[in-house]
């Protein structure tokens, strides 16, 4: 049998399990999924090291926000995304035959998983107004994705406005990186003038191929005017750690907010109750389609299972039905 888990500093009632072993008993995995309860990042790194070592039987780990920085600096190497955004939550150990290394690999599906869940309801979101609500890691993971999903705008609501904008910036000219080097592979392969070119003009081609996305940050006492003009509202604040309430900040919009707004709460959700959002959804404009963390959970445990089985060359069914069915959606 296989062991997969989460890595986590807060092990209580989490339904992620329920969604990954339902999964992998449809799918016919002899998988197990368990949660790994760690005190603070000597744990983690312990918890690593167990899994690292050969006959350990770890496929991989999911890593919460309190060791997603050390599970990036730990892994052997890592997807340009965890480089970009100094942060994994998703570990893979000893891949096998569909990567040559030895250790764990890192990857992000966060942000990947956020952007799913709201295209699928909003029918995609390019051309969008969105606003987050937060400036943390989960935050930039959110924003990475937003800029390749082609929305027009983007508002980010911060206590530090100043290290927020220098953040997204950073990540538009970080994605831009990676297009141009896409690029530049297959144009300057056996040309080592062109090479040159290339680097020569390296910052012009950054400005020409960032996303072009109207970038504004505000403080948390003027929040209520970003929203007023917003399709699209993410939330990336933890309640329990003092965030302030969303759900009351709704309440005294204008009548004028869009009627047809996305709220997407991405907190931890575990025991499957409803978030304080979701609970109070009835202060949010008629209309407004309000998602708890719950969906976001479904599909980070879907990507998860995909990097895993990729990696040791498994073809597995969509696990997602019968996840929604564990949980009784």
């Amino acid at each position: 049998m296989y062991k997969t888990g989460l890595a986590t500093s807060q092990a209580e009632n989490s339904i992620i399990p329920t969604l990954h072993n339902a999964a992998y008993q449809e799918s016919g995995l002899d998988w197990r999924y368990e949660v790994y309860p760690c005190n603070d990042a000597s744990d983690f790194a312990a918890l690593i090291q167990t899994a690292k070592r050969e006959g350990s039987g770890f496929v991989g780990l999911d890593v919460s926000d309190s060791f997603i920085k050390d599970a990036n600096r730990l892994a052997l190497s890592r997807s340009q995304d965890a480089a970009l955004l100094k942060a994994a939550d998703v570990l893979t150990f000893n891949a096998g035959s569909m990567r040559s290394f030895a250790g764990a690999f890192a990857d992000n599906a966060f942000g990947q998983a956020a952007i799913s869940v709201l295209q699928r309801v909003g029918q995609g979101l390019s051309a969008k107004s969105v606003v987050v609500y937060g400036d943390g890691p989960r935050s930039a993971a959110i924003i990475l994705e937003l800029a390749r999903a082609g929305i027009a705008s983007l508002t980010i609501v911060s206590a530090d406005c100043r290290a927020a904008e220098a953040q997204a910036r950073m990540l538009f000219q970080g994605l831009a990186r990676q297009r141009i080097e896409l690029v530049s592979r297959s144009m300057i392969a056996a040309n080592r003038n062109a090479l040159v070119q290339w680097n020569n003009s390296m910052g012009e081609l950054i400005k020409q191929e960032a996303p072009q996305i109207a970038l504004s940050t505000v403080g948390y006492e003027q929040a209520s005017e970003a929203l007023a003009r917003a399709d699209v509202l993410i939330s990336t604040v933890s309640w329990e750690n003092g965030g302030a309430d969303l759900a009351d900040l709704a309440g005294s919009l204008a009548a004028e907010t869009p009627s047809g707004m996305i709220v997407l709460d991405v907190c931890p959700n575990q025991a499957h109750e409803p978030s304080q959002v979701l609970s109070r959804a009835a202060v949010w404009p008629a209309g407004a389609v309000v998602l708890d963390n719950l969906e976001l959970s479904i599909e980070q445990a879907a990507l998860s299972i995909g990097i895993w089985a990729s990696a040791l060359g498994f073809d597995t069914a969509d696990p997602r039905p019968a996840m929604r069915t564990a949980v009784g959606l």
